[in-house]
């Protein structure tokens, strides 16, 4: 049973937001259940500027990586830079009318799949590619529910949600004339209407700190070990090893390289880091 609700504004290409999934993931093993996530999708692109700067792009994504340790490939700003996130958007809400988990796992696949895979979304052909990948959705809907009425009136709540900030968000934006919460921003919610607004600058034990604050009845469930934790989510970074199983970095590499010798994972290196994927056998 939820004791705490989470509004997360995020877009599926957002770096920063990939730079704190090792947080999120941990929030979701160390609390499970406790914690009810929406995910609201913010929209940071709709169309790009005439004096959009791919290389400057590129070096803003390599900031972003150094300064999380998360794995970006930055070379897609160069080859192929996205056109628009609008569709990817609009791709996780329709797939949220399907369920909710399936909405989860399918934000993630589309962040991994652009962040270290240089997979187009703004190409409605390579978002159900990857949809596809997920067992349990259905992919014939999801291109029907993408351009339908509902889909678009559940993106626009978000997007104007993302655009009018709590006086109390530290970490604002300014777009266009219009103030918005950066991403990625997470507001926790208790039941009394009290919250905390937290950003990705905020480290994990500000993010206890905030749940203490809202209710002192949170179970701190036990963490996976390094294997467990690969073998649940199939592809995983060192950081989210390092940050969900609260080991070092050196401890977090040599268990992982020993499940790669152990053929249970695949390491692939992606710019200055790499992904850590469970070998499926057949």
């Amino acid at each position: 049973m939820a004791i705490l609700y989470a509004d997360y504004f995020t877009d599926p290409l957002c770096s920063w937001s990939w730079g704190n999934e090792p947080i999120y993931r941990r929030l979701r093993e160390e609390f499970g259940g406790q914690i009810a996530w929406t995910h609201r999708m913010g929209g940071l692109m709709e169309k790009r500027s005439e004096d959009f700067d791919p290389e400057e792009m590129a070096r803003h994504q390599e900031e972003a990586s150094l300064a999380t340790k998360m794995p970006v490939d930055v070379s897609f700003w160069l080859e192929h830079p996205p056109t628009s996130t609008f569709p990817a958007c609009y791709a996780v809400k329709a797939v949220g009318f399907q369920s909710h988990d399936l909405e989860d796992l399918f934000l993630r696949r589309l962040r991994e799949g652009f962040l270290t895979e240089k997979r187009r979304l703004d190409d409605v052909e390579e978002i159900l590619k990857l949809a596809s990948e997920i067992p349990g959705i259905d992919v014939d809907q999801l291109r029907k529910d993408m351009k339908s009425e509902e889909v678009l009136e559940a993106f626009h709540k978000d997007y104007e949600a993302a655009r009018n900030p709590l006086p109390e968000a530290r970490d604002i934006k300014d777009e266009d004339g219009r103030k918005r919460y950066s991403f990625p921003t997470l507001i926790l919610w208790a039941f009394d209407g009290q919250y905390k607004i937290l950003d990705g600058d905020n480290t994990y034990e500000e993010y206890i700190d905030a749940i203490k604050v809202l209710t002192p009845y949170m179970e701190r469930l036990p963490l996976p070990s390094i294997e467990d934790f690969v073998r649940k989510y199939k592809r995983v970074a060192t950081q989210e090893v390092v940050v969900v199983c609260n080991v070092s970095w050196e401890e977090a590499e040599r268990t992982l390289e020993a499940l790669a010798s152990r053929s249970i994972l695949r390491k692939r290196p992606v710019g200055h880091f790499c992904m850590w994927e469970l070998i499926e056998k057949g």
